[in-house]
């Protein structure tokens, strides 16, 4: 790769995207620059990494071809608003919920090339899972760029914006706390059946772990595995017919429409 690629706002996403543009093997630490309104953690970045830091965003826009705007909602559209005359010509990518690709139009001219992003928190261990809603003026090349980018700390799909806004949103960007309450939940069970703390969390973080992996890996549908775990009255069959009689396939569901349902509200009063 031989673009320069700048990331404005180095919090923890700025940072787990940061640590996945570092394993790419095209990419040198001289093409990478980080902002930052914190001096210290950019000190912090520059030793352990070696790659370049500002605390000025006109710096780090000058000096790169592709800018990472990793912001929280209420910061980005007073910034891109600031900035707009540098950022016109550069090829952005926005990882802040709310603001739209129209927004970005309106901020920056209708020749923007401005693509929206929803990672989510195990990028933080190179494990997102990431959304992408570009638009229509980055062409095949670009779009390849970011998805190396992404990819570089997890996997990616490429959707609509509107697809992003709901349903890429609630099941990629808020379905880690749903999986968090669930391993929660087992350990729980697990103290309340004789477990000490420590070992229950460490059986539900490898059940679901190694489940996820077998899910992954054995190409067979969620509904066969876990039949292949129920036998004739035994153990697992009660519990698939308690969580079933309890709900847990409704809550779960209706939880994930729910932060889609929501995302969509708080894109709309953006």
């Amino acid at each position: 790769m031989e673009k320069t690629i700048g990331i404005i706002g180095a919090g923890n996403m700025g940072q787990a995207i940061l640590s996945g543009l570092l394993k790419t093997e095209d990419l040198t630490t001289n093409q990478l620059w980080v902002s930052d309104t914190d001096q210290d953690k950019l000190n912090r970045l520059k030793d352990q990494h070696q790659i370049n830091t500002t605390i000025d965003n006109t710096v780090l826009i000058s000096k790169c071809q592709i800018i990472i705007l990793a912001l929280k909602p209420y910061i980005i559209r007073p910034l891109i608003q600031e900035f707009a005359p540098q950022l016109s010509n550069k090829l952005i990518i926005s990882i802040a919920t709310g603001y739209t690709l129209n927004q970005a139009t309106q901020d920056l001219g209708k020749q923007v090339k401005f693509c929206r992003a929803m990672p989510n928190t195990p990028a933080l261990v190179g494990k997102g899972t990431s959304g992408l809603a570009p638009n229509k003026n980055i062409s095949d090349e670009e779009l390849s760029t970011i998805l190396s980018i992404f990819n570089s700390f997890g996997q990616t799909i490429i959707v609509t914006e509107e697809v992003l806004n709901s349903a890429v949103t609630g099941l990629i960007g808020s379905g880690p706390a749903l999986v968090y309450i669930i391993a929660e939940a087992m350990a729980d069970a697990g103290v309340h059946q004789g477990l000490t703390r420590d070992q229950a969390m460490s059986a539900a973080i490898g059940v679901l772990a190694g489940s996820s992996q077998l899910l992954a890996e054995s190409n067979l549908h969620p509904g066969q595995l876990k039949d292949m775990v129920c036998t004739p009255m035994g153990t697992t069959s009660e519990l698939v017919r308690t969580a079933e009689k309890l709900g847990i396939r409704a809550a779960v569901n209706e939880s994930i429409i729910a932060a889609s349902k929501r995302s969509v509200e708080i894109s709309k009063q953006s």
